[in-house]
């Protein structure tokens, strides 16, 4: 294994760890919402619920990028240029035109993302150049156990982002 597969893989890690952590803080935000609208009788607007979907879909994606970059898949190209993609969708559409109108965002987290958005076409253009040079493989040539780890992994966290997104607050069952 290369220096460039070491850092490719150190890259899907990093992307891996902020995925979880994403979806983590979904879960714990959830946690506190719940709470406060029992405190408070209010919810969360429209806007909000959907900003909070379109993270952990972002989150969902980004993890799946990161372990198919760990495994070396060249499906990781695909995943980050579509990841890519569906950030630019929401920083250049999706918010300004559907979701600002009606509930602003704060300033710095939308610099945030900006900057988020910046250094992961960075991370995709690194991808996208050891796809093209051959160095990422194709699915076939993975081990079961690899391929199992993958799809198992990024199937689990999609499950518990959802199951986190429609369970209904602690008491409510």
């Amino acid at each position: 294994m290369s220096g460039i597969d070491i850092a490719l893989r150190l890259l899907g890690a990093f992307y891996i760890v902020a995925g979880l952590l994403v979806v983590r803080a979904f879960a714990m935000s959830r946690l506190l919402d719940h709470a406060i609208e029992r405190l408070t009788g209010e919810r969360d607007g429209r806007a909000a619920a959907i900003r909070a979907a379109w993270n952990v879909a972002t989150a969902v994606f980004t993890f799946a990028g990161g372990m198919a970059l760990l495994l070396l898949w060249e499906g990781a190209a695909v995943l980050f240029a579509a990841s890519l993609a569906w950030q630019a969708l929401y920083i250049g559409w999706v918010a300004p035109r559907l979701l600002d109108p009606a509930d602003p965002p704060d300033p710095e987290g939308r610099q945030q993302s900006i900057n988020a958005a910046a250094i992961y076409s960075a991370a995709t253009g690194w991808v996208l150049w050891a796809w093209w040079h051959g160095r990422l493989r194709l699915f076939a040539d993975l081990s079961v156990v690899e391929a199992f780890v993958g799809v198992a992994s990024v199937a689990g966290l999609t499950g518990y982002a959802v199951w986190v997104g429609l369970r209904p607050a602690s008491g409510d069952d």
